[in-house]
């Protein structure tokens, strides 16, 4: 049965990562502060999160802690990201440390400001470590404690509207453009009383259209944060450390986002052409990607007509075969770990002379075998701890069969969206968020096509016309958590009608 990692882990982590931005300690001072919150997700109780701001007399330093538990049917996932940045009293950037924990392994990322402006990137997973020097971060920007002095003045001027760049620290050596709104005064109830805050509607440039509102006390310390992505309400709420860690029940996410379609689809597995009409009660519908097999027509603002045709592959735009994303060695498909290439070469059987598309095919066979635990426990596990660990959902097995293709120099992406499930998970006839693999591949007549591949598929089914690609993305560096931004309005609120069926179609001329 193909496990299916819901897009809501990804909205989770974008959650996070606003809130690494937003959520710290924001008073101008150099003494300490010791702050904890409760986190919810629609109401539920689902974690914690811990900030602190430290003199250490020749700076300094930011530390925050953010920790949420969810539950994907019978499994429980934990994540966990923390983030350490250290700045001159000035402002001057002198080293960033992030350690998110998706998978069984953490990733710790070390950055450290040299005199040139450029920076020293060091990547530690699993007890592999790589190195490298990449360029400094362009603009005016500020680091947490530079930018909370700058915040807190704007709040004791009472601007009513201001902006400001500062570091995506979850994101990676990048800027983020803060826009606050200031709404006026309010009282919050946390801890136990009543505190007087000044309230904001903030956005984030690195998340457009996600509106976050502030409240925050006069020690320039936010008392509650509020924030929606798709069908996901993420509330922190200040709170006493003993609350904060004592033990909840973890919220579930997976079923909330099955859509159920207009009716059923039999047969899934053999299905060749289908066409869906994707809608929004209200709102705007996401731009959706065109694929080797998808077609996208836009109805109007809220409807989207998909056409997929198995039989009609159009073909890949030749500029992409020169796009270096799609080659990377990224921390997520990172093809140069010396067991990815062990295993893509048994995949092959060490023949090189196969031509692209039966490596891919051989390649999508063997990790749908090789992956022994089809298990929803795994968060986001990159590719060099899944070809160890053996286990994972439609995730894991995506990100090793792209980082595989790229070993054989066969450029590749993720695709991120929905197939059909008979059963799956206590509900019946049901599309879940689903991830796999797209190859560009040349085919017998010379032609450059993006090929669908599902590693999570049985080996004699490669690929059905129940999936519906949302989101594409080469899965890099910086790109992991944005990229899935499409997905974002989707959650929760996505409708499907099922408009034909076919399970033997013609061909279709194709064109781009």
């Amino acid at each position: 049965m193909t496990r299916h990692t819901p897009a809501a882990i990804f909205n989770i982590l974008r959650l996070a990562a606003l809130l690494a931005v937003l959520a710290v300690p924001r008073h101008a001072t150099a003494q300490i502060y010791d702050t904890w919150h409760l986190v919810l997700i629609d109401g539920q109780r689902s974690g914690w999160m811990h900030s602190r701001e430290e003199d250490l007399g020749y700076g300094l330093k930011t530390t925050n802690r953010f920790q949420i538990e969810i539950s994907r049917g019978e499994a429980n996932i934990l994540i966990r990201l923390e983030s350490e940045f250290l700045e001159t009293y000035e402002g001057r950037a002198v080293h960033m440390v992030t350690t998110h924990e998706l998978g069984a392994a953490p990733v710790k990322k070390t950055f450290r400001w040299l005199d040139d402006g450029s920076i020293t990137a060091i990547i530690e997973e699993d007890g592999v470590s790589t190195t490298q020097t990449i360029p400094g971060i362009r603009g005016d920007w500020l680091p947490p404690a530079a930018a909370r002095r700058v915040l807190r003045q704007y709040l004791a001027d009472r601007a009513p509207r201001f902006d400001y760049l500062v570091l995506d620290v979850m994101g990676g050596p990048a800027t983020t453009k803060i826009q606050s709104e200031y709404l006026g005064p309010a009282v919050i109830e946390a801890v136990g009383k009543k505190i007087p805050v000044a309230t904001l509607r903030t956005t984030q440039s690195t998340s457009p259209g996600v509106v976050t509102t502030e409240h925050i006390d006069s020690d320039g310390i936010p008392a509650q944060t509020e924030l929606s992505l798709g069908g996901l309400t993420l509330t922190v709420v200040r709170s006493e450390r003993e609350v904060a860690l004592a033990p909840f029940e973890p919220a579930e996410i997976l079923v909330n986002t099955f859509v159920t379609p207009s009716r059923a689809i039999a047969d899934p597995r053999s299905l060749r052409a289908a066409t869906y009409v994707l809608s929004l009660p209200e709102g705007v519908m996401p731009n959706l990607p065109d694929t080797g097999v998808q077609r996208v027509a836009r109805i109007d603002e809220r409807r989207a007509r998909i056409t997929i045709n198995m039989n009609s592959v159009a073909p890949a735009n030749p500029e992409e075969l020169q796009d270096g994303a799609y080659y990377m060695g990224s921390q997520m498909v990172n093809w140069r770990d010396d067991e990815v290439g062990r295993l893509a070469e048994r995949a092959i059987r060490g023949d090189r002379t196969l031509p692209p598309h039966q490596q891919a095919e051989r390649a999508r066979r063997f990790v749908s075998t090789y992956i022994r635990t089809k298990s929803l426990d795994v968060g986001l596990a990159s590719a060099s701890e899944t070809c160890r660990t053996r286990e994972g959902d439609c995730t894991e097995h995506a990100v090793l069969l792209a980082a595989m293709l790229r070993y054989y120099g066969v450029p590749s992406r993720i695709a991120s969206g929905l197939i059909y499930a008979e059963e799956f998970a206590g509900r019946a006839r049901i599309f879940g968020y689903h991830m796999w693999t797209q190859a560009l591949i040349k085919d017998a007549d010379g032609v450059l096509r993006w090929v669908d591949l599902d590693a999570t598929l049985p080996p004699n089914t490669p690929f059905d016309a129940t999936h519906i690609a949302l989101s594409i993305s080469p899965m890099n560096d910086g790109d992991v958590i944005n990229s899935m931004a499409t997905l974002a309005p989707l959650l929760g609120r996505l409708e499907i009608e099922v408009e034909s069926t076919a399970h033997d179609p013609a061909p279709a001329p194709v064109s781009r």
